[in-house]
């Protein structure tokens, strides 16, 4: 009788030890603790070069007003006038830049932070203004009145687009640059930024990841706030589980959204998110759709077919005559490719294509770092027990580590009959995003391997000649 009692006594204090975080795991777990943490990234020089490049740009010129475009028969349109996507899109390609350029970048975002906090929220403040900063197409020469203007616009018909993400941001720089300091700095105004929005995570794909990161800053800042770790955690799973119906997140973000678009569920995908969609069957079957889904990936991209190309030629109902590709389709559909159809990086290199805006691109920016990513080994890493899980490593074709310019004799003559014509347009076409030759010519015309709209621009540039 003594040992039964014994026994039950051990079995008991056993369970009273076991921490409370330990306790309370649940199958949605691994999707706020486990980050994707990509290693061994090799045959990618070609591509950290450009990011390096456009990097560069950015701490030169300093801060930089949102991107103001005007396509085809549309409206003025703005993007990146969210606080949030400045510190989001230059703390994703930090641990990508040269050894050298880290510091300048992490200052630069510091600086942001500091000057442009993400939980700002109130009406006429929570975005960035049109008329502040350095236009990132400079030859616009937009006058103050008209930028303060438009400014106007954006703030009234966005004003309750979601903020949850902003805290994504704030945990992606801290985890990337190593300045938890700042998170411990403000953690209240954090907490309470977060506290208002946080009904968010269940009802939107990109808040969900900003439930999870409010998690674990709460768990790895120096002071941790295991209560704060608590509740996030459950908001997240939450979250997660209305998640599952994808034609109520469908109708949030379409009801939220001010724009005529149907893809906005698909906004700020995370490797967090986009891993939970690609391990539910049904929820990925519904998110892929097909071609008749008005808000699905395969809807998207049989609408855009060429959604990847800067300023893509498109004509429909949703954007007017003339109009070129809603510049978030680009933003939409790589994580989709990249996480859900997980195409190889050959393929996604196909993808990145050029720079819309002249400076601070930041679309561009989050497709070529993520291609960047795809060049390495992905593992999952469990924030709270350090455990590491980790996939095969890809096998990828060197690349070249240095991207010439083309010369100055007439390169998109493919066919070398001494005039770039049509004749040399067609063999482009009959090849697009093949690897660089089209028949028995050559039609890379800046030797980076691929026909795409580089070359392309290049028989446009000679044509006649």
């Amino acid at each position: 009788m003594k040992l039964k009692y014994a026994l039950l006594i051990l079995i008991f204090s056993v369970l009273f030890l076991i921490p409370a975080s330990v306790a309370a795991q649940t199958p949605s777990s691994k999707y706020v603790w486990e980050y994707e943490k990509i290693t061994n990234v090799a045959n990618a020089a070609d591509l950290q070069q450009k990011l390096n490049r456009e990097i560069e740009k950015i701490i030169q010129t300093g801060h930089l007003a949102p991107f103001r475009t005007l396509y085809g028969e549309s409206n003025v349109r703005y993007y990146w006038f969210r606080r949030f996507e400045t510190i989001y899109t230059l703390s994703l390609a930090h641990p990508y830049v040269s050894s050298s350029l880290q510091p300048q970048l992490k200052t630069y975002i510091k600086n942001e932070l500091t000057q442009y906090p993400i939980w700002i929220t109130s009406y006429g403040d929570q975005f960035l203004k049109a008329n502040v900063g350095t236009q990132r197409n400079q030859e616009l020469n937009l006058t103050t009145q008209q930028r303060t203007n438009e400014t106007a616009g954006y703030e009234y018909w966005y004003r309750d687009w979601p903020k949850l993400f902003g805290i994504y941001s704030l945990w992606l720089y801290a985890q990337n640059t190593g300045d938890w300091q700042y998170i411990e700095q403000n953690w209240t105004t954090i907490k309470n930024f977060y506290n208002s929005n946080r009904a968010e995570a269940s009802k939107y794909y990109q808040s969900i990841a900003g439930a999870i990161a409010m998690a674990r800053l709460a768990t790895q800042k120096p002071t941790p706030d295991q209560a704060m770790a608590t509740t996030a955690q459950a908001d997240a799973s939450n979250g997660l589980t209305a998640g599952l119906n994808f034609s109520t997140f469908v109708t949030n973000a379409n009801s939220t959204f001010y724009s005529p678009s149907r893809n906005f569920v698909f906004q700020y995908l995370t490797p967090e998110v986009t891993r939970f969609i690609d391990e539910n069957s049904t929820l990925k079957q519904a998110a892929i759709g097909i071609p008749s889904d008005d808000s699905s990936f395969t809807r998207a991209e049989t609408r855009y077919p060429t959604w990847y190309l800067a300023q893509s030629p498109n004509s429909d109902g949703w954007y007017g005559e003339g109009f070129s590709a809603n510049y978030e389709i680009r933003h939409w559909l790589f994580p989709y490719h990249r996480w859900i159809l997980k195409d190889p990086p050959s393929k996604l290199r196909l993808y990145v294509d050029v720079p819309d805006a002249l400076v601070g691109d930041y679309f561009y920016l989050q497709n070529l770092t993520r291609t960047i990513e795809a060049h390495g080994q992905e593992c999952w890493v469990d924030i709270q027990t350090g455990q590491e899980t980790c996939g095969p490593v890809p096998s990828i074709s060197p690349q070249p580590s240095n991207v010439p310019s083309p010369s100055p004799s007439l390169t998109s003559d493919f066919n070398h009959d001494g005039t770039v014509n049509a004749q040399d347009g067609k063999l482009l076409i009959t090849d697009w995003l093949q690897p660089g030759t089209c028949g028995l010519f050559l039609c890379d015309t800046n030797q980076d391997s691929k026909n795409n709209s580089l070359d392309f621009a290049w028989v446009v540039k000679d044509w006649g000649n």
